[in-house]
């Protein structure tokens, strides 16, 4: 995505934001999170799939083409672990467009796999966004949630 001078943008989403479906299991994308999406032919469209650790994952329809493109074109048929992958992440994404309230649907399926009921977490990770029930979320904080278990990897990062 570029700049309004012209420049590459890199988006990488921060934050954690607590949220709640609405009856019909609608999701409000923080504004700030907003301000990345996806914007064709007047939509601003999103695109939602299952994620690891029984949480949703939610990218900006264009990181998706991106990822589809550059990472995930080059999966081959032949190999089982890529096709249980491709099955499995690639298979259930969604595409899905916001309302004016800057509102998506959650398919029931997405919320049923990762036990989204009402109350979520929506955490911005990187290139993408994760969407976890509130109560597993707050469990995998408590279990997984200390950054000495994993120092190795942050001082391979040198952080």
């Amino acid at each position: 995505m570029e700049s309004p001078n012209g420049t590459r943008r890199i988006d990488l989403f921060s934050g954690e934001n607590l949220h709640t479906l609405d009856e019909k299991s609608r999701l409000a994308v923080p504004a700030r999170f907003r301000g990345y999406a996806s914007w064709i032919d007047g939509r601003e469209l999103w695109v939602v799939t299952k994620g690891i650790e029984a949480c949703l994952y939610l990218f900006t329809a264009e990181a998706w083409q991106e990822m589809l493109q550059d990472k995930l074109a080059g999966l081959s048929m032949g190999n089982r672990e890529h096709r249980i992958f491709q099955r499995k992440f690639i298979g259930p994404a969604v595409e899905l467009a916001a309302d004016k309230q800057g509102r998506i649907l959650i398919p029931q399926v997405l919320c049923d796999y990762a036990s989204i009921t009402r109350d979520c977490v929506v955490v911005g990770v990187g290139r993408r966004i994760e969407i976890w029930d509130k109560d597993a979320y707050e469990r995998d904080l408590r279990e997984n949630g200390d950054l000495d278990a994993i120092g190795d990897t942050l001082s391979r990062l040198d952080l």
